[in-house]
């Protein structure tokens, strides 16, 4: 198998001035590799983004937009390679690919749940509910409410303004233009000891001449969980490692294209900080 080589432009090490060369390729690694550096590995954290709102479709059912959106670059810096610092060994340069800190609204916040970030969900961490977390029961929810759909797939969350909507269809308030419901009505708590808090459908009533009471034509069906916590597993983890492992394998291939493209630029400059042996 060849090997494929790349002559670097404008270089001619043949020198008697072994000093003068050891600070010329000082300058070289002062000015001239710290910008492919970084110009590297911006581009591998740049590549892991795209790779990963690629991957996003299949390890996500159906996700919204905020999911899509929910990743950032954290870009690296030249600053850390100013003259003092990068002769005392001291530079520290990254680049990075992140999960958003956003607000406890936006859908991307789960993401840090599904990425083994946070594994406990508890109520004000992200989504709706400062008291509870509230869960729909979707297939309940769907014979109940057959206008709402889950955003997200399957299983996936209620839309939005929809859990407010039900709330206050427990305090006796139907939105308007709804119509009546098919059920006796929604009601918060919990039926019976031990079936647990929810956000219930009460079963129709009718009255029973026989024994002269209502009576209920079926059982309470939950359409909502209250729970005080929820427990997630990492189950996006290996999707994230795959994406970011694959660009970071670009690393020495993005390197050298940038060294190349970097030394090119110096030979061409030609300013003080240029190495002798670059500027023709």
């Amino acid at each position: 198998m060849a090997l494929r080589t790349r002559v670097l432009p404008g270089i001619d090490l043949r020198t008697r001035d072994l000093a003068g060369t050891i600070r010329d390729l000082e300058r070289l690694g002062t000015h001239v590799a710290p910008r492919a550096i970084t110009f590297a590995l911006n581009g591998v954290a740049i590549d892991a983004q795209r790779r990963w709102r690629r991957t996003l479709p299949v390890a996500v059912d159906n996700p919204v937009p905020f999911t899509r959106s929910g990743s950032e670059v954290v870009m690296a810096s030249l600053k850390p390679y100013a003259r003092k610092t990068f002769r005392g060994a001291k530079a520290d340069v990254s680049a990075a690919l992140k999960i958003k800190n956003g607000k406890k609204e936006d859908r991307s916040a789960y993401l840090a749940f599904g990425l083994g970030a946070k594994t406990i969900r508890r109520p004000g961490d992200v989504g709706p509910g400062n008291e509870h977390l509230y869960i729909p029961n979707w297939r309940v929810l769907a014979r109940a409410e057959p206008g709402i759909k889950p955003v997200g797939g399957a299983n996936g969350g209620l839309p939005r303004n929809t859990l407010k909507r039900l709330i206050r269809e427990t305090r006796g308030v139907r939105s308007t233009g709804r119509g009546a419901r098919k059920d006796g009505g929604l009601f918060m708590g919990a039926p019976y000891p031990g079936a647990g808090l929810g956000i219930w459908a009460r079963p129709k009533r009718h009255w029973d001449k026989a024994t002269g009471r209502m009576v209920n034509e079926g059982a309470p069906h939950m359409l909502v969980r209250m729970v005080d916590q929820a427990t997630y597993r990492p189950l996006l983890i290996g999707y994230w490692n795959e994406a970011v492992g694959a660009a970071q394998a670009t690393l020495h291939r993005r390197l050298e294209r940038e060294l190349f493209n970097e030394i090119g630029y110096a030979a061409r400059k030609g300013n003080r900080n240029t190495p002798a042996f670059l500027r023709g």
